[in-house]
């Protein structure tokens, strides 16, 4: 039964941790992790597939393939660390941020339930 409160739902329901991270933005790479981009790149895709994909993300669409690889490598790890800051970094230790930090944790953790 639906009751009309005058109050917006706003909770969105995260269906994993790939929605809280972002990754359903990177659609131009279609990868999650540095090492899943890096086989794709090498197993799955040509020369032109490269290019079409360098031309997609805005980078000049080289005809050297081990250059192009690496361009694309560079704009892959720029983009997941604007989307997924930190990550990036290795190893971090969480327990001693900031209390906006912990704040935004548990506002995260508090959707999922």
């Amino acid at each position: 039964m639906m009751i009309a409160d005058g109050k917006e739902d706003s909770r969105k329901r995260i269906k994993s941790i790939d929605d809280i991270l972002g990754v359903s933005q990177m659609s131009n790479f279609k990868a999650s992790t540095e090492e899943e981009f890096e086989n794709t790149l090498n197993k799955d895709m040509n020369l032109a597939d490269m290019q079409a994909l360098a031309a997609k993300v805005g980078l000049l669409p080289l005809h050297d393939r081990n250059r192009l690889k690496k361009r694309l490598m560079n704009e892959f790890r720029k983009e997941r660390k604007k989307l997924v800051p930190g990550e990036m970094d290795g190893d971090r230790d969480y327990s001693s941020g900031t209390t906006a930090k912990k704040s935004s944790i548990n506002h995260i953790l508090k959707q999922g339930s």
